[in-house]
């Protein structure tokens, strides 16, 4: 697994043209993937060992995602380490399980012959990451410092963590690599957005939804704005980033390739149905009285099926193959009212691609400047 890593180190310098200036720093590091790998096979893992690896900064970051989503709000260190310590001793817990290690300790086999498979293929990987996501790199003068963290546990197969911070929970890829170059390109694509928009001047703390702007908001206008801009800051940056790891770039035919193919060719039957939920969450949102933020971003964006995913990524691909990756790169630094702006002059030429909603149309026109 090391040969694996210290070939994803070298892949930092490799992703980003060489106009851009000094080497930029991408740590990838894998021990908590390789410490849970480990202990879950170990039937005599104590709590105390556990525990240690529950606080790793990793594992801590994973403990802090599963917090946020639905039902995760009590998660603790203690249901981490209760969680670990069963599946590595073969118990089954009464309550719900959130951090999936008992799946983990059934595939683990699986997961490292994926491991073993991606390290094998390290340089034809490196060469497909790197190509992709220079395909849409942002522009930048200054260089990029990010950290990536290959992660074991947990239901997301991957996230972006403090802005610069990205994971890609191996665990779910058993006896399925191909699809791993794809999440990784998602991910990191993730974290160059964050880094190249922190080097352009944007304020990423403002980025993000926060209770207390919206708020500070002291009128109808400014309230709706903001929240049209957040939503829609969503949409820009789920649906590139899925673009940029496109799952139907996945040929094979391991599980999870074929899932994510089929989800994506089911979401494409259904565009209108999403276009329709994009404008409900727009309205909900800025009602009086309506859905909070939170509910509207967790029916679009969270579970299973994350349908507002598959919008977004059907209006970046429409942007790239309309006006280019690098016109896509700008916009994946840019707001969402940006990104929605630039795609309906392609919709309104070609019928054939996803139409948005009137609502949506609307809220763009009056609240996006």
């Amino acid at each position: 697994m090391r040969a694996l890593i210290i070939g994803l180190f070298s892949l930092a310098l490799a992703i980003l043209p060489a106009s851009m200036g000094r080497a930029h720093d991408i740590a990838i590091d894998f021990s908590q993937a390789r410490a849970v790998l480990t202990a879950i096979a170990d039937p005599q893992l104590s709590p105390a060992r556990a525990r240690q690896i529950a606080e790793m900064p990793a594992s801590q970051a994973v403990i802090a995602k599963v917090r946020s989503l639905p039902g995760g709000q009590d998660v603790t260190v203690d249901s981490y380490v209760e969680e670990l310590t069963a599946a590595a001793q073969g118990r089954d817990l009464e309550r719900r399980t959130l951090f999936q290690f008992s799946n983990l300790a059934r595939n683990r086999e699986g997961v490292l012959a994926a491991l073993e498979d991606f390290e094998t293929h390290i340089d034809e990987r490196r060469e497909w990451i790197a190509s992709r996501i220079a395909e849409f790199q942002p522009e930048t003068d200054a260089p990029l410092q990010l950290s990536g963290y290959v992660i074991a546990g947990g239901n997301a197969t991957g996230f972006l963590g403090s802005l610069t911070d990205f994971y890609l929970n191996i665990a779910h890829f058993a006896n399925d690599p191909e699809p791993v170059q794809l999440i990784f390109a998602h991910e990191l694509y993730h974290a160059v957005q964050a880094a190249a928009a922190i080097q352009s001047g944007v304020d990423l703390g403002q980025v993000r939804f926060n209770p207390e702007t919206l708020a500070a908001q002291d009128t109808v206008e400014g309230r709706n704005a903001y929240l049209t801009e957040r939503f829609l800051f969503n949409l820009m940056a789920e649906g590139i980033a899925m673009y940029v790891g496109d799952p139907m770039l996945a040929t094979g035919d391991g599980r999870y390739a074929v899932r994510d193919r089929e989800r994506v060719e089911l979401q494409q039957g259904r565009m209108d149905r999403l276009a329709i939920q994009l404008d409900m969450s727009l309205v909900a949102i800025t009602a009086e009285n309506g859905v909070s933020y939170d509910q509207a971003y967790a029916l679009g964006f969270f579970g299973p099926d994350q349908p507002l995913y598959y919008l977004g990524y059907e209006m970046a691909k429409a942007i790239a193959e309309e006006q280019g990756g690098a016109r896509l790169g700008a916009l994946a630094i840019g707001g969402g009212c940006d990104f929605v702006q630039a795609y309906l002059p392609i919709a309104a030429a070609d019928s054939e691609r996803p139409q948005l909603g009137p609502h949506t149309i609307r809220y763009v026109a009056d609240y996006c400047g």
